[in-house]
């Protein structure tokens, strides 16, 4: 089943969304609609709930009055001003969306689940990693908080990450400064995460690790930021250590893949 997360254009989206809800339901964040076997997520913004409850309210299953395009006094946007989601309405959404999206640069990516091997790996990593920083003014996150690139205009579900930035603390729905982002790759988001995803967390000042480790077999690739500010990779051999500069850390790589079973 593919899912497809947009936000509602003029015409039929916008009618689909009128047929199958009631003025009642209608709240900010994402509506989930089945489309022939498409599970489609809209984004539904303050703006657009606006428009669908005029709809409900004048009975007007033809949406003349959207595609006519009544002005934002009315409650009305024009189909130009959607091409793009807005931060504060990816927010607003997450915070009522069945499943996690990622933003960049006002697109959003619906996340696939993960498996049992990449669960284990982030759970070990943050059991450890927790442990080690209690007590100091670093915090461990694991899958469910974001991270602003602000940068690049995007907002991540790292697997694992930690920041010992006081400001974090401050900032409940987000981190902006994260020293060390550990992804745990999948067939689906390896090359984003080696490739676009790396290239934008390099613009996050704050950062000093950026680590790969492959779930299902034993790889484990540790990019650390120099004194000159380039990026150098330091793999992981078999029967090695990770060691985490950033927050004075090593661990045997055995511990990462603790109740794993190695392809």
């Amino acid at each position: 089943m593919r899912i497809i997360v947009k936000r509602p254009r003029a015409g039929k989206d916008l009618k689909d969304i009128w047929c199958h809800t009631s003025r009642k339901d209608m709240r900010a964040g994402y509506y989930s609609l089945n489309v022939n076997r498409h599970v489609v997520y809209y984004v539904l913004t303050p703006s657009l709930i606006r428009i669908i409850r005029v709809l409900h309210a004048r009975m007007d299953p033809d949406l003349h009055l959207y595609n006519a395009g009544i002005d934002r006094g009315n409650g009305v946007i024009s189909t130009a001003e959607q091409s793009g989601i807005g931060v504060d309405d990816y927010l607003a959404g997450e915070e009522t969306a069945p499943i996690k999206h990622e933003y960049v640069a006002g697109e959003v990516f619906a996340m696939a689940g993960a498996g049992e091997a990449h669960v284990t790996v982030a759970g070990n990593l943050f059991a450890v990693l927790r442990n080690h920083v209690r007590g100091s003014p670093c915090r461990v996150y694991i899958a469910d908080m974001k991270v602003r690139v602000e940068p690049a205009d995007a907002f991540y579900y790292p697997d694992v990450f930690v920041t010992c930035d006081p400001a974090d603390s401050r900032e409940k729905r987000f981190k902006r400064n994260p020293i060390l982002v550990i992804e745990v790759l999948s067939d689906s988001t390896a090359a984003f995460d080696r490739g676009t995803k790396f290239a934008h967390y390099r613009q996050l000042d704050s950062l000093r690790e950026y680590v790969l480790i492959e779930p299902e077999r034993l790889s484990v690739d540790s990019f650390r930021r120099n004194a000159e500010g380039d990026w150098v990779l330091h793999p992981v051999a078999e029967g090695g250590e990770l060691v985490l500069t950033s927050i004075d850390f090593r661990c045997p790589v055995a511990a990462v893949y603790e109740d794993v079973t190695l392809g």
